[in-house]
């Protein structure tokens, strides 16, 4: 019944409604493997023309990956909500979370926010599987990828990479967790990066 409880109050802290923006549509899925873990997707309307879009991944499952998602919740919403950059946003996030828990547990994450207006998109990562950017026009996918920035919650100084790219209309942005990637059907490959990236890419095309 605790179990239950908890999971109930996880999913009531993710992202409950999407955000309806003019030249872009927004769409989420979350199935945990547990009744409650530590995947996290969230958008932050941090002002008129800039939506901050995060998907994170606390090691391990259960209740105390649960507790650390929320804490990640709470912080990104009520501190640091208002940051324009990335890189300043997960910098500030791991000092916060290295001075307050140690618990053995680390957090993945991808940071990115949209200049809505130009479509800009600047974006940092800590460790976390590297977004797809699919390219519909021209049949190209790009691995959103950055050279600095381990996982939260390892050490407190942690140097994170901030990168910036356009989001071409007619193009799709797949922020995803290592669940889907390392998932397996009913032959023992995992279904991998490679064929998310050509599936997304055929199926956008039908």
């Amino acid at each position: 019944q605790e179990r239950d409880t908890i999971a109930q109050i996880q999913r009531s802290l993710l992202c409950q409604e999407l955000p309806k923006v003019s030249g872009f549509n927004f769409f989420a899925d979350y199935q945990p493997s547990a009744k409650s873990g530590g995947d996290y997707y969230d958008f932050i309307q941090i002002d008129d023309d800039h939506l901050g879009v995060l998907v994170a991944d606390v090691s391990g499952h259960g209740s105390p990956a649960a507790v650390i998602m929320a804490m990640m919740r709470v912080l990104l919403r009520s501190f640091l909500a208002k940051l324009h950059s990335p890189k300043e946003m997960l910098e500030t996030l791991n000092r916060i979370l290295c001075e307050n828990q140690k618990l053995g547990h680390f957090i993945t994450a991808f940071y990115g926010v949209i200049h809505l207006p130009s479509r800009q998109l600047k974006y940092a990562s800590a460790g976390h599987n590297p977004p797809l950017l699919i390219e519909y026009d021209t049949d190209s996918i790009h691995q959103l990828k950055t050279d600095k920035g381990f996982p939260l919650m390892i050490h407190s100084h942690n140097e994170i990479e901030e990168r910036e790219i356009r989001l071409p209309f007619n193009s799709k942005l797949i922020c995803y967790t290592d669940g889907l990637t390392e998932a397996r059907g009913k032959g023992t490959d995992m279904y991998g990066l490679d064929r998310l990236g050509q599936k997304s890419l055929e199926l956008g095309q039908s």
